[in-house]
């Protein structure tokens, strides 16, 4: 890895674990719009889930990104990310990601589409992809949704 490249991964990393040893679980409350102003510049819709799947390719950000879908949560497969390896390391010192650029981007297309803000749940990883669920906005049933699929 380059050495610009481990900065920022580095970096990303110490930010916000620095940010969860202040807020804990709820410093994601804080994070939900990190990068989507980027991600919006470079996009002619950004509600359009199938337009940032393909600037995420385009940009080599991720190889593909599958969604599953079901009442309380959105679940999404995403397929040779470029942070897989900052997330491993999160999830080596069992610290759940608060942020991920990727998903804040996809997250702002669903609040923009439907009007209500999904919450970003626990991330898994096997292999080369990232497991990420969203709990969608609704009744305390989705409060209960436990972790990826």
């Amino acid at each position: 890895m380059a050495f610009l490249d481990e900065l920022k991964d580095q970096l990303l990393l110490d930010y916000q674990k620095e940010f969860y040893n202040e807020r804990g679980m709820s410093g994601k409350y804080r994070l939900v719009l990190a990068g989507t102003e980027l991600f919006e510049k470079y996009l002619k819709e950004p509600s359009d889930t199938g337009e940032i799947v393909r600037l995420f390719k385009t940009e080599k950000l991720a190889a593909d990104v599958e969604f599953y879908e079901d009442e309380f949560q959105i679940n999404e497969k995403v397929h040779n990310c470029v942070f897989r390896p900052l997330c491993a390391k999160f999830l080596a010192i069992n610290i759940q990601r608060k942020c991920c650029p990727l998903n804040t981007a996809l997250m702002r297309a669903i609040e923009l589409r439907t009007g209500l803000a999904p919450e970003m749940l626990p991330v898994s990883q096997e292999d080369d992809v990232c497991k990420v669920g969203l709990g969608k906005m609704g009744n305390d049933n989705v409060v209960d949704a436990k972790g990826v699929f």
